[in-house]
């Protein structure tokens, strides 16, 4: 018959017999137990290196909003007491100030920022802050508009004797190519106040806007300012501040922070945390399969799967 298949002389091979030879893996306690031990080993020598690298990391940091009060510009001290080999990061830090706070977190437009036309529905994300004087019309709307933008830091900091940190290559290639476009023509008559501002030349597209419009999980939190592919001599340098940022209204410090790049970036405990508390929970799970294994009863049968072809033989025909 057609769509048959004649297996012939093959049908007692044990591909057709269904009697291949296999191997299968048993999750036993035991093998459970030292896969978890293995995990924990891992971890446990990710946070020994990762302490080890932290440790040979120079870090400076500098508090600034004491010495400069605000709107006006000061320069501020900082000595360097080792030589830095690049790479080099310039931070600011801000503490007491949480971006992901329920009031600001979602408070801006990502159709906006991308370029695109906002509905009248996806602008509402952006309230209060969406038109100004809350007058709804096309010339008033905020570009970018919401409490996040808003609140972008805007002071300036430069080293006055070493003018190597580099400004313009600070943020993620997929932000800037994707995340963050000009404006569509449908604001061409818009308040776009964050390029007016004159500290934001290029509006949206600003890098130290992007910077900011990722957020941090907690606080308190450094952001990327600038970065130097050169060493730096150790000594004092003075550091232009333009202090235009108001800390009155989350009651927060400002610093800038002068940090060597290691291969797993600058000093931050967080990761040496995370490791840690996997690497003991592996060691815990570990010993408890372990004593679950140890204490697991053997099977004292002496079943064998090749009995099965002789349970269901029918002897009464002898």
């Amino acid at each position: 018959m057609k769509g048959i298949i004649n297996i012939g002389a093959f049908k007692s091979q044990p591909i057709v017999q269904q009697d291949l030879k296999r191997l299968r893996l048993r999750s036993t306690p035991f093998c459970i137990s030292v896969l978890f031990y293995i995990l924990g080993v891992i971890y446990l020598i990710l946070v020994s290196y990762y302490g080890y690298t932290l440790q040979n990391i120079q870090e400076y940091t500098k508090r600034y909003d004491e010495e400069c009060s605000n709107k006006s510009s000061c320069i501020v001290n900082i000595t360097i007491e080792e030589n830095m080999k690049g790479p080099i990061a310039l931070y600011y830090k801000l503490t007491n100030f949480y971006q992901l706070h329920r009031t600001i977190a979602n408070s801006y437009s990502a159709q906006q920022l991308r370029g695109q036309n906002a509905t009248d529905e996806q602008l509402q994300k952006c309230q209060p802050r969406t038109f100004i004087n809350y007058t709804e019309h096309m010339a008033n709307i905020y570009v970018p508009c919401g409490l996040l933008p808003a609140a972008v830091f805007n002071d300036t900091i430069s080293l006055l004797n070493y003018s190597s940190f580099d400004e313009s290559d600070i943020t993620l290639s997929i932000d800037s190519s994707d995340l963050y476009l000009a404006p569509n023509d449908t604001y061409a008559n818009s308040s776009k106040w964050l390029r007016d501002s004159g500290l934001f030349p290029q509006g949206i597209q600003d890098q130290h806007f992007i910077v900011w419009m990722r957020q941090s999980a907690f606080a308190p939190f450094r952001k990327l300012y600038a970065v130097s592919k050169s060493d730096l001599p150790k000594g004092t340098y003075a550091v232009l501040i333009q202090n235009n940022y108001p800390t009155t209204f989350f009651g927060g410090q400002k610093y800038f922070i002068i940090s060597q790049i290691g291969m797993f970036g600058t000093v931050k405990i967080g990761p040496t945390v995370v490791f840690a508390v996997l690497a003991f929970f592996f060691y815990v799970a570990s010993a408890i399969e372990g004593y679950i294994g140890w204490r697991r009863t053997k099977p004292s049968s002496n079943f064998h799967p090749d009995r099965l072809k002789t349970m269901f033989v029918d002897t009464s025909a002898n």
